[in-house]
């Protein structure tokens, strides 16, 4: 009769972990534990005018909430690099992304030399926010100055 009190035990206590993992599995994700649902903040689109040699230009960026909550105080920030060194840096904030809401935004970068490029750009800069995916956030470009 003792055996069978501790196999009933241990059987309750390996049924209470298995509902504690069917309930918490939404939650995990390739990359660890996160929000199902949730905000889900990426970049969409990104348009690089023709550049000119010494001539300041604005690259247009749509950021976008792909999630299924609001978003607010969204902080990006982006990077224009040469070959060797960061020639280019600035930051900006979009006010609030609704669920499934996208902003197009302005970039401006001061006038560069001629020559080849990348440009990055970082959606949720500073980590507000917890996402279903942290892993889109990204998005890098080439950009050829003439």
């Amino acid at each position: 009769m003792a055996t069978n009190l501790v196999e009933n035990r241990t059987f309750v206590g390996l049924v209470a972990v298995l509902a504690v993992l069917a309930v918490a599995a939404p939650y995990f994700t390739s990359q660890g534990f996160a929000v199902a649902g949730g905000k889900d903040l990426t970049i969409t689109s990104v348009d690089v005018p023709q550049a000119q040699h010494n001539v300041p230009f604005n690259a247009k960026v749509t950021f976008a909430n792909i999630g299924s909550t609001w978003a607010t105080r969204v902080t990006y920030k982006y990077e224009l690099w040469n070959a060797y060194n960061l020639v280019y840096a600035n930051v900006g904030v979009v006010s609030s992304l609704g669920a499934g809401q996208q902003q197009a935004v302005s970039l401006p970068v001061e006038e560069q030399i001629a020559g080849a490029y990348t440009l990055r750009i970082l959606v949720d800069s500073e980590y507000e926010h917890t996402e279903s995916n942290e892993n889109n956030n990204a998005l890098v470009t080439t950009v050829t100055i003439n």
